[in-house]
C-alpha cells in the first residue's frame, strides 16, 4: 500500500513533467514571436534611415556637414544592426525580407538588381564610344558552394564559366565581381594569373563615411552606400566600371564619363578626391588611392 510520501513524490513528478513541458511550450512561442518582431523592427527602422537620407538629399549641396551627420547616423545604425543580420535566429529573416523589398523596388523602379544567391560571378565592362549613355554589358553565373576547391583558389571557377572567359578582356573598363557567401570580390581587369592569385577572406578595417558621386552636368550628388561585405583586404573599388555598375542598381538619375569626381571621407574625417583614372584598393589595415 502507498504510503502518503511515495503519493506526494509521484505527484510531484507528475507536476515538474508538467511544468518542464510548459516552460518548453512558452519558450517556443515567445522565440518565434521574437524573431518576428526582430524582423519587423529591422526592417522598419531601415526604412525610417533610408527616408531620412533621402529627406536630406536636398540639403546635400548646400550643407557638406549635413550629409557626413546623415551617413555617420546610417554607418553606425548598419553596424549596430549587423548582430541581428548575422545572427542564426534573426538573419534569414531580416535576410529574407529584405531580399524580397529590394525585387520589388527594383520591379516597380526598373533598376537592376543582383542575384539573391549567395554564390555567384559578374563580369561587367563599358566603353564611351558616343557623346550618348556609355555602353555597358555585363553577365552573371551561378556557381554551388563546392566548386571552392580551397579557401584561396577561385581560379577553377573562373575557368569553368565560360561567361566570364567571353567577357574578359585586357581593357581598364573590365570588372570582376564575385559574391561567395556574404563575401563581395571586386578585381579590375581580371585575369588567370591574378584570379590564380585571389585571397578574399581578410577582413579590411577601413570604413568609409561618405562617398559622393558628382558631376558637371548634375546639380546634385549621389551618395555611393558600400555594403558591409565589400570590406575586405585587396578588393579594387570605385574604379570608373565600379561606379557605372553602381549607378546602373540605383534610381536616381546620373550623367556618367570622364569628368566626374567622387569625394572619398574615410573614418577619420579625411577627404580624398578621385577622377575617372583613379580607383581604390582596400588593405587589412587601411586603404590607397591608385592614382591612373
Amino acid at each position: 500500500m502507498a504510503t502518503f510520501m511515495d503519493t506526494f513524490n509521484a505527484v510531484k513528478e507528475q507536476l515538474d513533467d508538467y511544468f518542464v513541458k510548459g516552460v518548453s511550450h512558452v519558450r517556443a512561442y515567445f522565440t518565434e514571436w521574437a524573431k518576428t518582431a526582430a524582423f519587423f523592427i529591422f526592417v522598419n527602422g531601415m526604412q525610417i534611415f533610408t527616408r531620412t537620407k533621402m529627406a536630406s538629399n536636398n540639403y546635400y549641396k548646400k550643407t557638406a556637414w549635413l550629409n557626413t551627420c546623415v551617413n555617420t547616423c546610417i554607418s553606425t545604425c548598419t553596424n549596430t544592426c549587423t548582430n541581428a543580420y548575422t545572427h542564426p535566429w534573426t538573419g534569414p529573416y531580416i535576410k529574407g525580407g529584405l531580399a524580397l523589398m529590394s525585387k520589388l523596388r527594383a520591379y516597380l523602379w526598373n533598376q537592376r538588381t543582383e542575384p539573391f544567391e549567395k554564390y555567384w560571378i559578374n563580369i561587367s565592362r563599358y566603353s564611351l564610344e558616343s557623346d550618348d549613355s556609355p555602353a555597358y554589358i555585363e553577365h552573371y553565373d551561378l556557381f554551388d558552394q563546392s566548386d571552392i576547391i580551397s579557401g584561396n583558389d577561385c581560379l577553377t571557377l573562373f575557368n569553368i564559366h565560360d561567361a566570364s572567359e567571353r567577357l574578359v578582356s585586357t581593357s581598364p573598363n573590365t570588372l570582376f565581381t564575385m559574391k561567395i557567401d556574404d563575401i563581395l570580390i571586386y578585381r579590375n581587369i581580371p585575369s588567370k594569373e591574378r584570379v590564380a592569385e585571389l585571397v578574399y577572406d581578410v577582413k579590411s578595417k577601413t570604413r568609409f563615411i561618405g562617398i559622393e558621386y558628382r558631376h558637371p552636368k548634375m546639380s546634385g550628388v549621389i551618395q555611393i552606400d558600400l555594403p558591409i561585405h565589400t570590406y575586405y583586404a585587396g578588393n579594387e573599388i570605385l574604379s570608373p566600371t565600379f561606379i557605372l555598375r553602381y549607378l546602373k542598381y540605383q534610381s536616381n538619375p546620373f550623367v556618367f564619363d570622364e569628368d566626374y569626381k567622387i569625394t572619398l571621407i574615410d573614418s577619420n574625417v579625411q577627404f580624398s578626391e578621385m577622377k575617372w583614372t583613379d580607383y581604390c584598393v582596400l588593405l587589412a589595415d587601411g586603404y590607397e588611392i591608385a592614382r591612373g
